[in-house]
């Protein structure tokens, strides 16, 4: 009992701490729109993949970085005490980035994410083609999971049931996830090529250089500029797969 209270205990808290990264990069695109334009087309965000790009730049290219996680071991032993050694930065840092098949979307790691956005959108596409009923959406989720992951889901809120999304009527978003990775990975390359210190400063806990890029290259353009036209203005290319399969490749091999 107490143990198992304990790990939901420090599940939820690591959602929490998963989806607090995550949202800032949301909020932080959202607040720096434009003023000019705010009751205007033009003044809003660039749609849900270049949302979802602030969002993930944030949560993994800057703060699953390894120095990132020298300056949140610094905040942990400085200001909580926690000294033990599972703190330091290293271990910090594997946790981060340990590569894991979950059946929890929002738990996965950057390798093995883009797997459950496939898994969503096929079955979506099947379901907006009429070719399955509703009814059997949990034995066919199963069957996908099964085929692509090559484990068996244990209990439906493992299963079709963990996202809210469907439930709010959100679909056809899930490629959104997969599309703000790509772009993510795509900015940050250039991010490190402007800011030739970053590291250095975020260790240091400076964002100030990384917000007024941002400010600069992506949150001021809101929808002035398609997506392809902002990275073509950033990074002098359109949507290129290749920056994402380096990062991964940088990151994880």
């Amino acid at each position: 009992g107490d143990h198992r209270d304990l790990h939901l205990s420090i599940r939820r808290q690591r959602q929490m701490c998963i989806r607090d990264r995550h949202e800032t990069g949301h909020a932080m695109y959202e607040l720096n729109l434009p003023s000019k334009w705010k009751y205007q087309p033009a003044g809003q965000s660039r749609g849900m993949a270049m949302h979802e790009s602030q969002s993930l730049l944030i949560e993994m290219q800057i703060t699953r970085s390894k120095a990132f996680k020298k300056y949140l071991s610094g905040v942990l032993k400085n200001n909580f005490n926690f000294i033990e050694a599972c703190w330091n930065t290293e271990n910090i840092y594997k946790i981060g980035t340990r590569v894991n098949k979950s059946y929890i979307r929002v738990e996965s790691d950057e390798v093995t994410y883009p797997l459950h956005v496939i898994l969503r959108f096929n079955l979506e596409q099947k379901i907006f083609n009429e070719n399955i009923n509703l009814k059997d959406i949990p034995e066919l989720w199963n069957q996908e999971y099964k085929r692509l992951f090559a484990k068996e889901v244990d209990k439906d809120s493992n299963g079709c049931l963990q996202d809210v999304h469907w439930y709010a009527g959100l679909f056809g978003y899930f490629p959104t996830y997969s599309l703000g990775a790509l772009t993510a990975a795509q900015l940050a390359s250039q991010l490190r090529e402007d800011i030739k210190n970053l590291d250095q400063q975020v260790e240091k806990g400076d964002f100030n250089e990384l917000i007024e890029w941002l400010k600069l290259n992506i949150h001021s353009k809101a929808s002035l500029y398609s997506t392809n036209e902002i990275l073509q203005q950033v990074t002098n290319s359109e949507l290129n797969a290749k920056y994402f399969m380096d990062y991964i490749k940088n990151r994880y091999l």
